[in-house]
């Protein structure tokens, strides 16, 4: 019996991916970036506890930051980076309204990086890097609560 592999695009996944044109998901990634920086920055400005304002200030800053217009393997990491870190940020905070909406923005924008990185051919190192935002979001956690325990 002769198998053939099968052809890359045979990965249903992989198809639904590359029929997103990559106009679209980039503007849903900057789109839902931004969103969930400013559902962030909403939870910052309700809150009284400083730990959570400082916290909700940094990822916000850090995820606007990953919006910077960077090229090649580098790109597609710093991109899904962004899009992991809010994923994993939003869901350390979804006892707040605004938690929620930033855990949703955080999994549309890890859902466009992961089309991205199909178009770009980096879709392994596009899942480590969406993966290493829990981490991030943890040592984001400790250094903030070592400066504002104190």
């Amino acid at each position: 019996m002769n198998r053939t592999m099968p052809s890359p695009a045979a990965n249903p996944l992989e198809r639904s991916a590359r029929s997103v044109p990559v106009q679209v998901a980039n503007r849903v990634l900057i789109g839902t970036k931004i969103a969930g920086a400013l559902a962030l920055i909403a939870i910052s400005i309700d809150q009284s506890y400083d730990g959570t304002r400082a916290f909700t200030l940094a990822v916000a800053i850090i995820v606007l930051a990953t919006l910077a217009s960077v090229q090649g393997l580098p790109g597609a990491l710093v991109t899904a980076t962004g899009a992991g870190l809010l994923l994993f940020a939003g869901s350390t905070l979804t006892f707040y309204g605004m938690g929620l909406i930033a855990l949703a923005c955080g999994l549309v924008a890890v859902l466009a990086a992961l089309v991205l990185a199909v178009h770009r051919g980096t879709t392994g190192w596009a899942l480590a890097a969406i993966f290493a935002g829990a981490p991030l979001t943890a040592i984001v956690a400790v250094l903030v609560i070592a400066a504002t325990e104190r």
